[in-house]
């Protein structure tokens, strides 16, 4: 089980037995999972320009969210999208956000998270 999806289901099962929880920052103990992983990268889906490209938000991004450029790899050339504070949070939160590649000239993609 995920961070996210622990934090959600404690939550629902706090709020609906009235029990009051605090939540602790985590750190990484080697321990290979659960709590203390961290956030996990989210991966993005490249559509668009006939082939495909690989790119990723990192879980550190996502925990310290601020504006953000990623570079799209693979196919022998690379690309660049722009995120912004607020959609590293949106995406951090599990919402769908799509953006558009910076143009260079010869092809589009479009990148969307979740």
């Amino acid at each position: 089980m995920d961070r996210r999806t622990f934090l959600t289901q404690a939550g629902v099962l706090a709020a609906l037995s009235g029990v009051a929880i605090r939540v602790t920052g985590c750190s990484d103990d080697g321990g290979g999972g659960g709590m203390g992983a961290g956030t996990p990268d989210v991966n993005g889906t490249v559509t668009g320009g006939g082939h495909s490209h690989s790119v990723a938000l990192s879980g550190a991004t996502i925990d310290s969210p601020t504006d953000v450029t990623l570079t799209l790899t693979g196919s022998g050339h690379t690309h660049r999208v722009m995120l912004t504070e607020d959609e590293v949070m949106r995406i951090g939160n599990g919402e769908t956000v799509s953006k558009d590649i910076i143009p260079d000239g010869s092809h589009d993609h479009t990148v969307r998270f979740n």
